[in-house]
């Protein structure tokens, strides 16, 4: 069974290729009939009622019978066609928009045997129609003869169809490989509940501000923030309102580092968030700057009304605060912030804890 996603990338991809052959295939029965192959006018309208019944399959979400409906359509259209009107019609330039189509939908639809294997048979189905196509009119004439004219109509006018199927659908694959590339970031980098900085990439924004402490002289504070008697709310109120007061705590910061340059958080682990903001110089005053941003997390966390399903919390956090020293060890500086953490924890909670 698709995910709830791949399901509806199928339901739109596969109602944008019935519709397109639909039209397609009702502008080929005005041409076959205009042009008086009858035959041709005739196979297109059972093209047409074969198009309007893969709707039923779309919306029952029958996804090998659609995709073996499409492929035996496009393809007896194929050969009746070049058999009918001749190679300089361009019918057999269809084979390599099914090509195109068909992997399409393999990526969107399950990781069976059969979404394996389908790709693969088309390419050898259509490939050997492709060249037998081409020997067969070596050897034998079409069986209604169309003038010169005409032919290059429906060459240039199948052309087109067949550039713009190709082209749309390696568009619409290029752009999903895109987003799932940004998915795929975006979880490496964030935490899923917080919509924060994970842990890893707060490792690598934490590498690159000490390697600038080198290059650029710019220093930097790391302060660890963790939610005081947090088990006691998951004990007393369930998980999800600890999830809550995560997610709270979280946007709390988002909106207090957004107004403030160059600081990034992170949720560090379990309710311990990290905290880091440079600054220009390694005054006391700056450094000032920094502990006034925690500060004012510290402030804006107490003083909120946590209201979890009409359960009233009042939430605090101890902070331990380290500036680096030029030259110090990434881990020496979050080692300190993480000491002055633990040393307010046992010496009342709810407190910022820096070197002073």
């Amino acid at each position: 069974m698709l995910e709830i996603t791949k399901e509806e990338e199928f339901i739109k991809i596969a109602k944008i290729i019935s519709l397109a052959l639909l039209i397609i295939h009702t502008g080929l029965l005005i041409f076959f009939f205009a042009n008086k192959v009858y035959f041709m006018a005739v196979f297109s309208i059972a093209s047409i009622l074969t198009y309007i019944g893969t709707f039923s399959l779309i919306k029952a979400k029958k996804i090998r019978l659609y995709i073996i409906t499409l492929l035996l359509e496009v393809l007896l259209h194929m050969i009746m066609a070049t058999v009918c009107v001749g190679w300089q019609s361009g019918f057999p330039l269809y084979a390599f928009a099914l090509i195109s189509i068909v992997y399409y939908l393999k990526y969107i639809s399950p990781s069976s045997t059969f979404s394996k294997l389908i790709p693969h048979i088309v390419i050898i189905l259509m490939g050997s129609t492709f060249f037998g196509l081409r020997l067969y009119t070596y050897f034998f004439k079409p069986i209604y003869t169309l003038s010169d004219n005409t032919n290059k109509c429906i060459y240039l006018v199948n052309t087109i169809f067949v550039f713009v199927f190709v082209a749309e659908f390696l568009y619409q694959y290029t752009n999903n490989i895109l987003e799932n590339e940004q998915d795929l970031q975006s979880q490496a980098e964030f935490d899923e509940l917080t919509q924060l900085y994970n842990r890893r990439k707060m490792h690598d924004i934490l590498r690159n501000f000490s390697e600038n402490s080198y290059t650029m002289q710019k220093n930097y504070t790391i302060t660890i923030m963790d939610i005081d008697n947090f088990k006691l709310i998951n004990d007393r109120y369930g998980h999800d309102a600890g999830d809550y007061v995560l997610k709270t705590i979280a946007k709390i910061m988002k909106r207090v580092c957004k107004e403030i340059p160059e600081v990034d958080v992170c949720r560090w682990g379990g309710e311990e968030f990290l905290l880091a903001q440079t600054w220009n110089s390694t005054t006391d005053s700056d450094f000032a700057t920094c502990k006034k941003t925690i500060s004012i997390i510290h402030n804006s966390v107490d003083s909120y009304s946590f209201d979890y399903n009409g359960i009233k919390m009042h939430v605090t956090m101890t902070a331990g605060i380290a500036a680096h020293e030029i030259g110090e060890m990434l881990e020496t500086t979050i080692n300190h912030a993480d000491q002055r953490l633990y040393w307010g924890k046992a010496h009342g909670k709810n407190r910022i804890v820096d070197a002073n």
